[in-house]
């Protein structure tokens, strides 16, 4: 009988370790592989939203093929452009959103993974962002950001994490993924950001009485298995 409780007791471990696994969440076309048309032709990924931007800023969304960038996901990538048409210096912000990838659920961490590159160029930040609206970035629930001029042609990561039990507010809204291409005051014009590989996770995040209860099963295992073995004359 003893055995059989303490049979219990390891497989409910096993069941909270499992339940606090991460969960892959799908993203359509995080690669950007789906479309047609390259180069110069503005041609906005599947599953993804119409690209938005500030007031007076000129803007589009672009795939290309990733010739000349390293660590890309596939042969495409994502171009995020601020100004397309403009000369001279900027300042704005123009960004691209998923469409909804459900709803954001209580006691949840969420992990957002993004790789990005930029040629050199002065003061522009590339930013990926949760948010519950893909049509105002005043919805931004959490942001990460690294400045364009310390990127090349080379692919880095970037990650950003949003814990539901820290940001209650968001829970049973949208969940919506924006990729920003920032440029700040005196950036010069004709630089795109580039994005690729998108990637979301999930992991439950157990709530303090379900530690509390984890820890009291550990501990009457941790006696059992004393007991048991000083019956046996193995214990210590």
């Amino acid at each position: 009988m003893k055995l059989g409780k303490a049979s219990l007791v390891c497989a409910w471990v096993l069941a909270f370790i499992g339940a606090c696994e991460a969960g892959p969440i799908t993203i359509q076309n995080y690669s950007f592989e789906n479309a047609t048309g390259y180069g110069g032709q503005t041609v906005q990924p599947s599953s993804w939203g119409s690209v938005q931007q500030t007031a007076g800023v000129s803007s589009n969304c672009q795939v290309i093929a990733a010739t000349g960038y390293t660590g890309a996901d596939g042969a495409n990538m994502l171009l995020v452009n601020l100004d397309v048409s403009t000369t001279g210096t900027l300042t704005g912000t123009s960004w691209t959103a998923t469409t909804s990838l459900g709803t954001y659920l209580a006691n949840t961490s969420y992990t957002l993974t993004v790789g990005v590159a930029k040629s050199v160029a002065s003061n522009r930040l590339a930013v990926i962002a949760f948010g519950t609206d893909g049509t105002n970035l005043g919805t931004v629930a959490a942001s990460q950001s690294i400045a364009g001029d310390l990127l090349s042609t080379t692919f880095q990561n970037l990650t950003l994490t949003l814990d539901t039990s820290a940001t209650p507010s968001v829970v049973g809204q949208n969940i919506v993924v924006f990729l920003e291409h920032q440029a700040l005051t005196g950036a010069m014009y004709g630089n795109e950001m580039a994005f690729d590989n998108v990637r979301l996770d999930s992991i439950a995040v157990p709530e303090p009485a379900t530690w509390v209860l984890l820890a009291f099963s550990l501990t009457g295992l941790v006696i059992f298995r004393r007991r048991a073995g000083n019956r046996t004359g193995f214990g210590g």
